[in-house]
């Protein structure tokens, strides 16, 4: 079963977006939202749309092609999305 977005998400999301005007675009303002609400949860879904989940990818050694050394490269936060099924447009709407 599928953990969806609560009420207290939604209004965290939807009070962290504002728009200015200017330079600040409404993606913009979206993209920081989702990035507030994964910054204190690890996982934000949008109904119809899809899931963001923050992801912690671990330290890895590396190899620099150029010089041949041995590099670490540290763990860091990525986040990931999984569209929802309602999201894809069916192929018949191409016909």
């Amino acid at each position: 079963m599928e953990k969806y977005l609560i009420k207290n998400n939604e209004v965290e999301l939807f009070a962290n977006l504002s728009i200015d005007g200017g330079d600040t675009s409404l993606v913009n303002a979206v993209l920081n939202s989702i990035k507030v609400v994964l910054e204190s949860q690890n996982r934000l879904t949008i109904r119809n749309f899809g899931t963001f989940k923050r992801k912690v990818r671990p330290e890895k050694k590396c190899r620099n092609p150029k010089t041949g050394e041995t590099v670490i490269s540290p763990a860091c936060d990525v986040v990931s999305f999984k569209p929802s099924k309602n999201f894809f447009i069916p192929d018949s709407a191409f016909e």
